[in-house]
């Protein structure tokens, strides 16, 4: 197929790039990016613990598959910046058609036409594998979380975790822009 969308994290893992584009070519990666401070807080209030910040960090796998998937995308980015589109949350939610144009710029596919209407998905054993019920349900639109994650993590956390925004170093988020060929990088 020409397109193939896939949420699983590890395809950022360096190691995983290298040896799908020996095995296919160049791959292209669209991943969501949002302030790590943000991800953080997000997390821990969607598990509902009745622990501490500090200790469900030390303790939680949720938040341990967070670390993991970060490092992952930022040595992946870090190797392979041209094989990115980063999708900053906060624009997504924010100018959700011109983020859409965005990915079928980077993709090369035809522009698509954002639709309001989400529907729901009734049956997601994702939640279960989780074990965080109502993890994937859906909001009937898109917007941003308001949730103040300096309320949630302290500001000793806060400002531990508020510089690892790695993508924020570069030319919006990546060397490819908008309206670029996808044939064309921008150095950052």
């Amino acid at each position: 197929e020409q397109y193939i969308f896939d949420k699983g994290r590890m395809w950022t893992d360096p190691k995983i790039m290298e040896l799908v584009e020996r095995l296919q070519g160049q791959v292209k990666i669209i991943a969501t990016v949002r302030p790590m401070v943000e991800c953080i807080s997000s997390f821990y209030l969607v598990e509902k613990t009745t622990m501490s910040i500090e200790k469900w960090m030390e303790k939680s796998d949720t938040f341990m598959g967070l670390m993991q998937a970060y490092n992952d995308l930022k040595e992946g980015y870090e190797k392979y910046p041209e094989c990115f589109c980063l999708v900053e949350y906060d624009d997504l939610c924010d100018d959700t058609q011109h983020e859409l144009d965005r990915i079928s710029d980077f993709i090369g596919s035809p522009y698509v036409s954002y639709n309001s209407t989400i529907e729901q998905v009734e049956d997601n054993k994702r939640d279960n594998q989780w074990g965080i019920e109502g993890l994937h349900t859906l909001k009937t639109t898109i917007e941003c979380d308001t949730s103040d994650p300096r309320t949630v993590l302290g500001l000793n956390l806060y400002n531990k975790y508020t510089s690892w925004d790695f993508w924020t170093d570069t030319q919006k988020y990546q060397p490819w822009t908008y309206g670029e060929s996808t044939k064309q990088f921008i150095e950052a």
